[in-house]
């Protein structure tokens, strides 16, 4: 194999976002978690099918974006481009559309799927694509952050859930809720990091939109309101058994909100620290919100 060959492979490999592939799996066990906890049968086939619908669907996103992202390298000088290349993109590409078009006509004729879900995996279809290609907008760009937050936080827990009862319960809303104002604080905190150059290069994004002390406001009231959200969980007649384990995440928030906060003042950032407490605090709430639902 070639050296242009391996920087080509390497390059489309690290276009994977191995934690928003992660999110995505614990967002669809999410809404087969809450069909356990609501005693509904499970429909195993065609959550399985979804599963896999899943992975490809992601599989797909990072493809579009390893080509759109031939134009240049990640450094932004001119990348070697080959029509070999475009050509080994485009026949991946094609395989995992055919791989999901053909598992929906299957699940078309052999599972009995309703409206809802539908919908909803159209809607993460749109919105996957959506995230590939944002680099190329910037206007898309700029609300990436919201439209990943809606579709690992809403839309996948949705489809999955839907995948096993077509009437989608108020629960569904009371747990995603929380979680998307969550997701998109940690996401702010994230992106902090890089401020200072995207500004230099004029990038878009929403920080650099809003302005770092707009999104250090809207940081702090994301992960204030969620885990607020939280807590009403029981004064809806929903079991404290949901809530409790959540809010024990809640010293993790405040500590994110401290360390924006002793930055805003000029304290040098420990960028280490504020990446570890951003995904571990999402990740973990997932992990725990998942943990109740399945032991009910």
């Amino acid at each position: 194999m070639t050296e242009t060959n391996m920087k080509f492979i390497k390059d489309t490999i690290s276009k994977i976002d191995i934690y928003l592939y992660i999110k995505a799996i614990l967002a669809f066990l999410l809404g087969a978690g809450i069909a356990d906890y609501l005693a509904i049968n499970l429909n195993k086939n065609l959550v399985i099918f979804g599963f896999v619908l899943l992975v490809f669907l992601l599989l797909t996103m990072t493809i579009v974006k390893a080509y759109l992202y031939l134009e240049k390298d990640p450094i932004g000088s001119k990348f070697k481009r080959s029509s070999m290349h475009e050509w080994y993109l485009l026949a991946i590409l094609a395989v995992c559309l055919v791989v999901i078009l053909s598992m929906l006509i299957f699940i078309a004729h052999t599972q009995r799927i309703s409206l809802s879900s539908w919908i909803f995996l159209l809607m993460c279809v749109f919105l996957s694509l959506l995230l590939g290609m944002n680099h190329k907008f910037r206007k898309v760009k700029k609300f990436k952050n919201i439209f990943e937050g809606l579709f690992i936080c809403i839309l996948i827990p949705a489809f999955s859930l839907s995948l096993s009862m077509p009437d989608l319960p108020a629960i569904l809303v009371f747990l995603t809720m929380p979680l998307l104002f969550i997701y998109l604080g940690t996401s702010i905190a994230l992106e902090f990091e890089c401020y200072a150059v995207e500004i230099k290069m004029d990038k878009a994004n929403l920080l650099t939109a809003l302005g770092w002390q707009k999104a250090i406001f809207l940081h702090h009231f994301f992960i204030l309101f969620g885990f607020l959200l939280v807590a009403v969980i029981p004064l809806f007649g929903f079991s404290w058994s949901l809530s409790w384990p959540l809010l024990l995440m809640t010293p993790i928030g405040i500590f994110e909100i401290f360390l924006l906060h002793q930055m805003s003042l000029g304290v040098k950032p420990q960028w280490n620290l504020i990446r570890i407490t951003a995904n571990f605090l999402i990740f973990f709430i997932m992990y725990i919100l998942l943990f109740a639902l399945w032991i009910n």
